[in-house]
């Protein structure tokens, strides 16, 4: 191992050490104050919060393609040392999110009335739902206008700060939800209002953060060129097509929901989605520490760390997940009864296929951050919305012809499975391993660890009657001996090794 490739993992498990210390404080401050909003609000107007929530999301498909174009330009220059193009880029993000935040301001509010009046809300909290649409207007804007500096400090791989921004942002929802529940004011209304505070706290801390330690970088200037806006909507708009059938994805499914069965099945799905959060923000942890490096390894043409990244990236983000997932499946009804008490109808069933849906989708961000690195994803962005479709089309289907809520969350796991088959296809160019040994060395032991974690799990639950927290700390020991045993080969164990013995926790 190369001394520089030892320190740029070395920085990868440094970053991932306080991602993950970010992600255990979030998620156990998370699923307390999911806990007591779900009381406070009761399970109608947290129904109404998820889905208002939702149609505004419908709206920022923009945004997220935009959120793409700026991390990908951002940390591409930096790959490249180029640090003058870089504030010229991050200046011009930020007047393309002002142009856009302006211009998404204009529709929400020209189209608000008309949108709520088609949602199956109760005239007397229709009011209620009103405040929740106008605060997460406020939301989404404050948020979009944050995305260069999250971007900026992304590239960096300051984690380190990400991590305590992310901690101090859980406490500041937590605090609310206290709030909330003691005063009298319409705790819906005051809930969404209070949110906004946190949202701009946190573009607070992000744009003080920059402005001390990349002050160059992202001393705005307000100049306007014309090629390198149209260089961001080229990018985006090839995104936008993806961004859209996400959009119909979830927020589409989550109306058809409401159309056929009313807001408490939004309820369900809105506390699902929560435990998908939870887990993909365990993930992201490991993987946004390595997405910087994808895309910067791209850049400076350094293929063979970038090979040795692509292998790694997405066998370990599925082990991790596993090591969540088996536990969490084979427990999830007790787990949600301890958390909510009393979950509404279709939580378990929602949360068990959101869990297998969570596996097939935790690979997606490395083959997607290297796709996108090299910049022409035309191609790739009609193969792969045109897929996220499917999941509208045959949900709707089988809604109307009668089937359970459940049905929708089936059609999307087979529909991710396919697209990361797809994914997999298109990076086929970018690496410079043989497709079919890249699928053998990735792929085969994590199917083979699924096999018989499965099967080892389900013997022992049927088996022996263990507690809740045995059952759980017994499926963690099985997974981690599994992925000891059959995942790791001899170079990973040694690589792993000799990285856990160096001082990665180490300064820069």
């Amino acid at each position: 191992m190369t001394q520089e490739t030892q320190s740029r993992s070395q920085r990868i498990i440094k970053n991932t050490f306080f991602l993950y210390i970010r992600m255990f404080f979030v998620l156990a401050i998370g699923l307390y104050t999911s806990r007591v909003i779900l009381k406070v609000l009761g399970e109608t107007d947290f129904g109404i919060y998820s889905l208002v929530g939702g149609v505004i999301t419908m709206f920022v498909f923009i945004n997220q393609s935009l959120n793409t174009a700026t991390q990908r330009f951002i940390t591409f220059d930096l790959g490249l040392g180029d640090r003058t193009k870089l504030r010229d880029t991050f200046s011009m993000s930020i007047n393309v999110y002002l142009f856009f935040s302006i211009l998404l301001i204009i529709v929400l509010e020209s189209l608000g009335f008309y949108l709520l009046k088609q949602l199956n809300i109760d005239s007397a909290r229709m009011g209620a739902a009103q405040w929740v649409y106008q605060a997460m207007i406020v939301i989404t804007v404050v948020n979009m206008l944050g995305i260069p500096y999250k971007s900026l400090i992304s590239a960096h791989e300051r984690m380190s700060y990400t991590a305590l921004v992310g901690v101090i942002e859980s406490v500041l929802k937590l605090g609310i939800v206290f709030i909330v529940s003691f005063h009298g004011f319409d705790k819906l209304k005051l809930y969404s209002v209070l949110l906004i505070g946190v949202s701009l706290i946190n573009y607070l801390l992000n744009w003080l953060y920059c402005s001390k330690y990349f002050a160059k970088e992202s001393n705005y200037k307000l100049v306007w060129d014309k090629n390198k806006f149209k260089h961001f909507l080229k990018f985006s708009g090839m995104s936008l097509y993806e961004q859209i059938a996400v959009m119909l994805t979830y927020q589409g499914i989550d109306i058809m929901l409401n159309m056929f069965f009313g807001v408490i099945v939004n309820a369900a799905m809105g506390i699902s989605k929560q435990v998908q959060a939870a887990l993909m923000n365990f993930i992201s942890s490991f993987q946004g520490a390595m997405s910087p490096q994808i895309t910067k390894s791209y850049a400076a043409k350094d293929y063979q760390y970038l090979d040795k990244l692509m292998v790694v990236a997405p066998k370990f983000s599925l082990y991790l997940i596993l090591i969540m997932v088996f536990p969490l499946y084979f427990n999830i009804e007790p787990i949600l009864i301890f958390w909510l008490d009393n979950p509404p109808e279709y939580t378990v069933e929602f949360s068990k296929l959101i869990l297998i849906s969570s596996v097939v989708e935790s690979i997606s961000l490395p083959l997607r951050t290297l796709i996108f690195a090299q910049g022409n994803i035309t191609r790739y962005q009609f193969v792969v919305g045109s897929m996220l479709l499917l999941n509208i089309i045959f949900s709707f289907i089988l809604l109307k012809a009668g089937y359970s809520p459940v049905s929708v969350l089936w059609v999307r796991v087979v529909v991710y499975f396919l697209i990361d088959l797809i994914r997999i296809w298109f990076i086929r160019d970018l690496i410079k391993i043989p497709l079919i040994k890249y699928i053998r060395n990735t792929f085969t032991p994590v199917l083979l660890i699924i096999t018989v974690g499965i099967l080892s799990n389900y013997y022992i639950n049927e088996r022996f009657s263990f507690n809740v927290p045995l059952s759980i700390l017994i499926s963690v020991l099985i997974t981690v001996f599994l992925i000891l045993v059959i995942g790791l080969n001899t170079f990973e164990k040694n690589y792993i090794r000799n990285l856990l013995n160096s001082r990665i926790l180490r300064k820069k």
